[in-house]
């Protein structure tokens, strides 16, 4: 068997348990050269619709794709998400992931056609929590807390994203130990806003003269600074450290975000509202339950998560440590740790040790 190295690993493997099928299943013995439509595609040739069962059922077995969706608790709607998933666990494509779904009956063929418009950069883009991968063909692993001391097997070039929650109130960074110290991103705040006698705008960037601003104000009963300057301020927007920084000689921080969470901000008659709903198990002759006062209301920042993605560039073992410490005194205890054991392999070896 010949087979192009052009096409990722997982086309590679998919192709070769196709052309093994053929061999197996007594196929014509003579040299033949199969297309990419006749692997991958919709083919009206029985022999190759057989082949392409064959490389299915060798890669994706029925017990690896119900133990992957129940691992991910899939009842009823199978996402792009968890078509990725399997895929990726499987070390296929996605558009073969998506059909060998469809042959064991999990989704109809029409979802099938759907989850298929789907392009898979899309789905590890939104894996990545809103950053794409730094190589496309690259596979991406979300991981959060509960991985805590977990392994992991990858290949390079693939990217971890870490989600981990993160108080910044508090002071305390997630921060890697034992690698070189990672920048923290650490929002700007925006310029602020002052009215003066004539009723116009102007840009405070100085923060010392904002001060100032603010004595003289209070001194004179002039008005504090307008909302249409502070609402920009109270909005949270993610923060991000778009530059690649080198963790050491396996691993590059290729994002760097935090993502602040929100609770809801309710005034005392809200508050009071939403006491007499809980209270209430219907409303008015409708019999339905009562309507939550809380899930329209405006939302103020809180706690968040810390988002970072890491792409390993070369194989081998790596021990990946994280620590919870004090982002203005080094000398602090940490106050909490986080640890992944992460086994990377080139995406060559990987293909030759799978050896037929």
């Amino acid at each position: 068997m010949l087979i192009t190295t052009r096409r990722p690993i997982a086309v590679q493997r998919y192709t070769a348990a196709h052309e093994l099928g053929h061999w197996r299943l007594g196929h014509d013995q003579f040299p033949v050269l199969d297309s990419e439509e006749q692997v991958l595609g919709e083919t009206q040739d029985e022999s190759e619709q057989l082949a392409q069962i064959f490389a299915a059922a060798l890669l994706m077995p029925p017990p690896l794709v119900y133990g992957t969706l129940n691992r991910l608790k899939v009842d009823n709607d199978v996402t792009p998400v968890h078509v990725y998933t399997v895929a990726r666990e499987a070390g296929v494509s996605y558009t073969a992931a998506v059909r060998q779904i469809a042959n064991l009956g999990i989704i109809t063929r029409l979802e099938a056609d759907k989850l298929l418009e789907i392009k898979p950069l899309k789905i590890k883009t939104e894996i990545g929590q809103g950053q794409r991968p730094v190589v496309g063909t690259a596979d991406v692993w979300l991981v959060d807390e509960q991985y805590h001391g977990q392994w992991l097997r990858i290949h390079t070039d693939d990217e971890i994203v870490i989600s981990l929650p993160e108080n910044r109130s508090t002071g305390y960074r997630w921060c890697f130990e034992g690698h070189t110290k990672m920048k923290t991103p650490t929002p700007e705040p925006p310029p602020l806003l002052h009215t003066e006698s004539s009723g116009q705008l102007h840009l405070i960037e100085d923060q010392s003269e904002l001060a100032d601003q603010l004595r003289e104000n209070r001194r004179h009963g002039k008005a504090r600074i307008p909302r249409a300057a502070l609402d920009p301020a109270r909005a949270a927007q993610p923060t991000s450290s778009k530059e690649p920084a080198e963790i050491d000689d396996r691993m590059i921080l290729a994002g760097d975000r935090y993502i602040t969470t929100r609770t809801p901000m309710m005034s005392g008659s809200d508050a009071r509202k939403a006491r007499l709903a809980r209270l209430s198990e219907t409303n008015d002759e409708t019999g339905r339950p009562s309507r939550h006062p809380t899930r329209d209301l405006p939302k103020i920042g809180g706690a968040g998560r810390r988002i970072l993605n890491i792409r390993f560039h070369k194989p081998g073992l790596t021990l990946l440590r994280l620590k919870h410490q004090s982002a203005f005194n080094a000398n602090a205890d940490p106050i909490d740790g986080y640890a992944l054991n992460v086994e990377v392999e080139s995406r060559l070896e990987a293909y030759l040790s799978n050896k037929c």
